[in-house]
C-alpha cells in the first residue's frame, strides 16, 4: 500500500494498492455492490475510462484499489486482506495500462509527447474538458 498526501486537502490522504492474479474478483464486486467497500475498485486496463466504466468484472485479474481518507483513518488493510491476489508495487501499474487507449481517448498526438508526458497531456485534458473541445 502506498499513501500520498493531497496538497490542497490538508488532513486527507489517498492510499493505493495494486493487485495482480486476483482470484476472487466476483466476491469483491459483490461486496462493492452491497456497499461494504469504502474505496474505488479500478480496472487498471481501463484507467482511461475509469469515470465511465466503474468497478471490475468478475473475471478481472488486475485490480487497483484507491481510498481517500483522513490521516490514520484508512480502511484498506481490512479490504486488502479479503482480496485473493498478489499485492504488487504501484510502480508496475504501467504494465497493465493501455497506453494506446489513453492516447486515443484523450486525443494525444506524438508531437505533444515530444514536449511533455502522457500523464501531463491526459491530466490537462481532464482539467480543461469543461472549457475546451479537443
Amino acid at each position: 500500500m502506498e499513501t500520498f498526501s493531497l496538497p490542497f486537502w490538508g488532513e486527507f490522504r489517498v492510499s493505493l494498492v495494486l493487485f495482480d492474479k486476483v482470484k476472487n474478483a466476483k466476491e469483491i464486486k459483490q461486496l462493492a455492490m452491497k456497499g461494504d467497500i469504502n474505496a474505488a475498485l479500478i480496472k487498471p486496463e481501463m484507467i482511461s475510462d475509469c469515470f465511465k466504466i466503474f468497478g471490475l468484472d468478475k473475471s478481472d485479474e488486475h485490480l487497483l484499489v484507491a481510498e481517500i481518507h483522513k490521516v490514520d483513518e484508512g480502511t484498506l488493510s481490512t479490504l486488502c486482506s479479503r482480496i485473493q491476489g498478489e499485492n504488487i508495487p504501484l510502480s508496475r501499474l504501467k504494465e497493465f495500462t493501455d497506453v494506446g487507449l489513453i492516447k486515443k481517448v484523450y486525443k494525444v498526438t506524438d508531437e505533444e509527447l515530444n514536449v511533455g508526458t502522457l500523464l501531463e497531456a491526459a491530466v490537462g485534458r481532464m482539467a480543461s474538458k469543461e472549457f475546451v473541445t479537443f
